[in-house]
Order: C-alpha cells, then structure tokens, then sequence
C-alpha cells in the first residue's frame, strides 16, 4: 500500500519562500507577510535566490528552533495515517489507475504555497492552514501527482501546458464528493477554474468514468 510521510527540510521551505514571490502562476498572487508586517513579495521579488536565502532563513529559524514545526509535522502525520489507506483506494478507484508509487513525502512550508513535484513524488504543506484543511491539501497535491503521472502528457499533446495545468488544478473538485468526508472541508479552486470546475463537477454527476471525463474536458477546452 502505498504511503504519504511528513518531513521537515529548511532548505526546501526556504526555496519555497524564494520561489512564491519569483514564480507566481497567472491564477494566485503572492500575499505573504513576513516577520513585522513587510511583504515577502516586496522583500524578494526580482531577486537572486543565493543573495537572499540566509535573509529568508534568519526571518523562519526562529520557529524551527522552537520545536513548533515538529509539532505540526507530528500531528499532521498521525492524522493522516487514519486515512492512508482509505485515501488511496478511493484514488484508484476514482482515476481507475493504480498509485503509480508506494512512497509519497510531504514537506512542511512556513508559508501558504503549497506546490508538488513529480521529480520526486512529493509537495510541500502549509503549517499555516488548520488541520482539517491539511489533510485536504495532502489529498488534493497527490490527486495532482497521480493526474501527471498517468494524463498529463497525453492531455497536453491535445490542448497545450496552460489548458492541461488549469485542468489538473480544476480535476480536485472531485475531492467533494469522492473524498470529503474524510477531512470534512471543501474544496474550492480558483476563482479562475470556478466554470471548468462546475463543468467537471456536471459530467461527473452524469457519468463517473474518469477516463471519460477527460475527454469531455479536452473538447471543452478546445473550444
């Protein structure tokens, strides 16, 4: 069966901080504060990552060494492990592919972006978000990973890398009523995906065929 883990790596939360306010997506803006009021954004924004990680670091280290991010990390872990298994046979059953790995890691940011990686199966989450919301995320991350593993290249073959992104991203609308109530908190999108969101959540109501769905997706969005 496979497994998602907690770990706590600074060096990949610091980068995470660096790249939230360099690598921003058309559909989210960076509105993180930083340590006494001052925009990350307005901090770090155009500028290297070498010349400001140890800025980024002195701003964080401080939670670190209080112990308060293990504790995160902790509770997070043993919340999750209830719904291991339970999570990851609703996937397949969902997407009607096999999870394509046994190992997933989760690594814990200090800030609110929250971006998986298919290099090495994993994505990072926010200790700034509450419990129940957490254990959305982590579902909705892996539904993204397993929906890149399997589709993505074939999907963007038929309507390109932005079309194929807003629908990996749009796809989690099924985490509602497939999976919610494992965490009991709703999945809500971006305010740019909220139509082809209410276009997948229809077709799925009409007939949940995953594969299918795609298909009626990949024709919306050539339109």
């Amino acid at each position: 069966m496979s497994a998602l883990r907690f770990r706590l790596d600074k060096d990949r939360d610091v980068r995470n901080i660096w790249e939230l306010c360099n690598m921003p997506l058309s559909w989210v803006e960076p509105t993180e504060k930083k340590p006494l009021g001052k925009d990350y954004k307005d901090l770090l924004r155009g500028r290297d990552f070498e010349e400001c990680k140890k800025e980024i670091w002195d701003s964080i280290k401080g939670l670190y060494s209080s112990g308060i991010i293990e504790a995160f990390r902790t509770s997070v872990e043993k919340s999750w492990m209830g719904l291991n298994q339970e999570y990851f046979s609703r996937l397949e059953k969902v997407t009607r592919r096999s999870i394509y790995t046994d190992n997933f890691t989760a690594y814990i940011t200090t800030v609110g972006r929250c971006p998986y990686n298919v290099k090495d199966n994993s994505f990072m989450l926010s200790i700034k978000r509450p419990l129940l919301q957490c254990l959305r995320t982590s579902g909705h991350e892996l539904m993204h990973l397993q929906f890149s593993h399997y589709f993505w290249d074939e999907v963007e073959a038929q309507i390109g890398n932005v079309k194929t992104a807003d629908l990996n991203e749009s796809l989690t609308i099924l985490l509602n009523p497939e999976f919610g109530d494992l965490w009991l908190v709703g999945d809500r999108g971006y305010p740019a995906h909220q139509e082809l969101r209410k276009f997948i959540s229809m077709e799925w109501k009409k007939n949940p065929d995953f594969d299918v769905l795609l298909e009626k997706c990949v024709e919306y969005l050539k339109e």
